[in-house]
């Protein structure tokens, strides 16, 4: 209970810095920075947060958590700058969005099955960062996107970021479950779902504040997307650097 009060205030402080930034309240953002960051530094002093912070500390096991925090924020994207960028650019209605949002949740459903095969013959995290690499393309292929776009222009990017959705997620958690130690399964996968949750909550401020900072309509959606963008490729990174302390740790145990 208390560990959810204190995480929980240390995630609101955060999430009301990002919205006054975006209200140009720089100072009263700072604030509220510093409360989220506070509690954040307290919660990490909690007795009950040790075996956390153990686990996060296994390069094995904290690097693809950082990949599903940050990952996460591509939620950004469907609840936040697409529906912006139909209704202001392209002067349509939220059933542009919805319908355009059923070719990525059809690649997710067809693709899972897929992922889940692949995840038992091929290692997690390098098969993680492929699928990444294809909602990299998927929101780069979004900059191309004309005041004249129509709902199979905006549906086809999603698919392709769908694909890269459904690699991704399956393979990371199966390889995070596999570096856990096994009186730690329980906590490995709590942790993984927060961390994943997490990136879903700040993902839709992130991209609000740069589409504010970009100008808002097309400029501002572009600028949203290159953060994201951004965002992708670290988690990108963080599971390459994953996978080569597995190598690492394994040739150690070799000698």
């Amino acid at each position: 209970m208390g560990d959810g009060l204190v995480l929980g205030g240390a995630v609101t402080g955060l999430l009301l810095a990002f919205d006054r930034i975006e209200a140009d309240q720089p100072v009263v953002a700072a604030l509220f920075a510093a409360v989220g960051v506070a509690l954040g530094a307290w919660w990490a002093r909690l007795r009950s947060a040790r075996p956390v912070i153990g686990l996060l500390r296994r390069g094995a096991i904290g690097f693809p958590m950082l990949a599903l925090l940050v990952t996460g924020t591509f939620v950004g994207l469907s609840y936040f700058l697409l529906p912006f960028y139909v209704a202001d650019v392209l002067d349509r209605g939220a059933a542009t969005t919805g319908l355009a949002m059923v070719f990525f949740i059809g690649a997710v459903a067809v693709c899972s099955p897929v992922s889940g095969r692949l995840a038992d013959r091929l290692p997690g995290n390098l098969l993680g960062a492929g699928g990444l690499l294809l909602v990299v393309a998927g929101l780069l292929s979004m900059l191309t996107l004309g005041p004249d776009a129509g709902l199979l222009d905006i549906g086809l990017r999603l698919a392709v970021t769908g694909v890269g959705q459904s690699l991704f997620g399956t393979p990371v958690n199966a390889s995070i479950m596999a570096a856990a130690p096994p009186d730690m399964l329980g906590t490995s996968g709590g942790v993984g779902n927060t961390a994943r949750t997490l990136g879903f909550t700040v993902g839709p401020a992130i991209a609000a504040l740069a589409h504010g900072l970009g100008g808002g309509g097309a400029t501002g959606f572009r600028t949203g997307v290159v953060v994201l963008v951004v965002l992708q490729v670290t988690g990108i990174l963080a599971l390459l650097a994953a996978g080569r302390g597995r190598r690492a740790a394994g040739a150690e145990d070799v000698r």
